[in-house]
């Protein structure tokens, strides 16, 4: 289930299924613990190109006349787009190390 979506990336519901093997791998039990989790994703390239971003936003506020626009960035702009995008999730993953390591 999508959470939210901004200009950065979409925010996700879903949930972590993680193994947990006991004994050798193939004869013994495998367990599974299913965990809920929050899972956060950049825009692609291809995201930023076709706009995707804009016609989201438009979506949830509900602006159904700017879904059907077509626009048409030009490469410094996507460019940018992407560059705001990489140094954002950088700066996330910057701060959930710090986290990590306290």
């Amino acid at each position: 289930n999508r959470v939210r979506s901004s200009v950065y990336g979409t925010t996700h519901e879903g949930f972590l299924v993680l193994s947990m093997e006991s004994g050798d791998g193939f004869s013994g039990n495998i367990m599974y613990e299913v965990m809920p989790c929050i899972a956060k994703r950049p825009w692609s390239m291809l995201e930023l190109n076709a706009t995707v971003p804009t016609k989201v936003l438009a979506f949830e506020q509900q602006r159904f006349d700017a879904v059907d626009e077509e626009l048409i960035l030009e490469s410094w702009e996507l460019d940018a787009k992407s560059a705001a995008v990489r140094r954002y999730y950088e700066v996330e993953i910057h701060v959930f190390q710090k986290f990590e390591k306290k």
